[in-house]
């Protein structure tokens, strides 16, 4: 299969989506496939207004790259991150009709903002008014060009059962044209043994993601406050952006925000060592395709307290490889980290179990699932 890979965003494997895709493309690289990369296609931009450039300038320069390389090489799939493709898509099905365009999907826009919005976390923060009224407007017309996406693409990768239902229902789409994939984990978080559970390395708590309103931030800081309050020798340590670190601290009540160790995005060798010293991971997101973190933080044998939507329910069998909470639960979620510090044996039996769940998924699973998936769709398989 001769593969070409386009995305908007940077090639940056510090960021989840991006490093994601990386590893999915050297996973079918290591499985005989030819795969080339464009990435950051809207760059340099004429439109400085985000929302103005995605829906004006971006899907015309990514189907202005993906038609050069096209028409250079022929390849069998093009695979583009949602959903700027839908021109690209088009133009390929006119000029080159045996090459099957496919849709990559992190996030479905349209799911996202209903999910936002029936938890109440729609377009509020420190956005002022004027800005939210134009987002408001915007956002239609942003949503429709998923909606051509949805209706010219030949396939449509997701990452959860979730996505997949939501969006079979929504554009009507046959079971055959979307694929939910889970990601994998990085290799070293698997080569080497999880780290034993006592109640030392559990009154160490974790949150790593980013500052945004769809993983509910301020739930997680309200469950670790909740637990400093009742247990005195507790700290926390927090991963996102440096340039989101005020905002975090701001979430927690002013005695107790020295116990939180405030880190930036690091290398995922660095990383590993924060998750081996974290007990019990806190992931309460209003909305996820199927992040990798809170695997991540299960490989490494820590107790996930997460949300029971999209891939965490796939995942996580509540009370036995980790706990389950409907969104928005920072007092239950309090509640069950508090009755693991006090019960480290029942901890490490359900990190032992987050371990062995984590080792199911891998980067070479999630390729030989897209293998498959192209293979029904009519294009070129394995090999």
């Amino acid at each position: 299969m001769r593969l070409l890979y386009a995305s908007h965003a940077e090639r940056d494997p510090l960021k989840g989506a991006a490093w994601a895709d990386l590893s999915l493309l050297e996973a079918l690289r290591r499985r005989g496939h030819e795969v080339e990369e464009v990435w950051n296609f809207g760059s340099p931009r004429r439109i400085r207004h985000d929302n103005l450039h995605l829906l004006l300038e971006a899907p015309e320069r990514c189907a202005r790259v993906v038609l050069k390389r096209q028409a250079e090489r022929s390849f069998d799939v093009v695979l583009i991150n949602q959903p700027l493709g839908w021109k690209a898509g088009q133009a390929l099905k006119g000029r080159w009709p045996t090459t099957l365009y496919v849709a990559r999907s992190h996030g479905w826009e349209p799911r996202v903002s209903e999910e936002l919005s029936a938890s109440g976390r729609g377009e509020k923060g420190s956005r002022g008014l004027v800005r939210r009224v134009a987002s408001g407007l915007l956002r239609p017309k942003l949503h429709a060009q998923n909606t051509k996406v949805a209706r010219v693409a030949d396939g449509i990768v997701v990452c959860s059962v979730d996505d997949r239902t939501w969006m079979r229902e929504r554009y009507v789409l046959s079971e055959k044209r979307v694929l939910a994939m889970p990601p994998g984990i990085a290799s070293e978080f698997l080569s080497s043994p999880a780290p034993s559970i006592g109640q030392e390395r559990l009154r160490r708590l974790l949150y790593v993601g980013q500052f945004d309103p769809f993983k509910a931030p301020e739930v997680a800081a309200a469950a670790m406050a909740r637990v400093f309050a009742a247990e005195p020798g507790s700290t926390a340590t927090w991963v996102c952006a440096a340039a989101h670190h005020a905002q975090v601290k701001e979430l927690f009540p002013l005695e107790v925000r020295g116990r939180v160790t405030l880190r930036a995005w690091m290398p995922r060798e660095d990383l590993l060592r924060v998750y081996d010293e974290g007990g019990i991971y806190f992931f309460p997101s209003y909305f996820e395709g199927f992040a990798q973190s809170f695997l991540e933080a299960m490989a490494r044998g820590a107790i996930v307290l997460a949300s029971r939507i999209d891939g965490m329910r796939e995942a996580i069998r509540d009370g036995e490889n980790g706990f389950l909470f409907e969104p928005g639960a920072a007092e239950a979620m309090a509640a069950r980290a508090l009755a693991l510090i006090a019960d480290p044996e029942r901890a490490g039996e359900v990190g032992r179990k987050a371990r062995r769940t984590a080792e199911g998924f891998t980067w070479d699973a999630a390729a030989e699932k897209f293998e498959h998936f192209i293979s029904s769709l009519g294009g070129a398989g394995r090999g």
